[in-house]
């Protein structure tokens, strides 16, 4: 795709010309490819438009709100079904280190990014709650 332009709307637009041009290639007789998955780097906007074309998300607070009823263990078939977006730790740690610059000492920065993986890498909710209770214990203690 070339494009002058960097918007979720051009990249939607440029999935559903994709589309339609497979649809021409193979008509109908192979549905077009739903990936259970999409690895995204840290762009917002290559991640909304995956949202969007892929689950029909309109918006970020749609795909949280789904995320937060699988964690919990509510989901439905449909919200299983979807595609997940996956965005790269590397650029998410870097969006964190950034943010924890504005606050805290080089030293502390390095404190922060720990403390961060150890929440991201958590399997369930139950894990991540626990964590952050000893991570408080920890901060809170004199």
């Amino acid at each position: 795709m070339l494009s002058t332009t960097h918007t979720t709307m051009d990249l939607v637009q440029w999935l559903q010309d994709f589309e339609a041009a497979y649809r021409n290639l193979y008509e109908f007789k192979a549905p077009f490819p739903r990936p259970p998955i999409v690895h995204s780097d840290g762009s917002l906007v290559f991640q909304l438009a995956a949202m969007r074309f892929f689950n029909g998300d309109n918006t970020m607070s749609a795909f949280l709100k789904r995320s937060w009823i699988i964690v919990n263990k509510k989901a439905t078939n449909e919200d299983l079904s979807k595609t997940v977006v996956h965005s790269c730790f590397a650029h998410f740690s870097k969006g964190v280190k950034h943010q924890a610059t504005k606050f805290f000492t080089k030293k502390k920065v390095a404190f922060a990014l720990w403390i961060m993986s150890l929440l991201v890498n958590s399997n369930t909710v139950e894990e991540m709650a626990s964590m952050w209770e000893h991570i408080c214990t920890v901060l809170l203690s004199p």
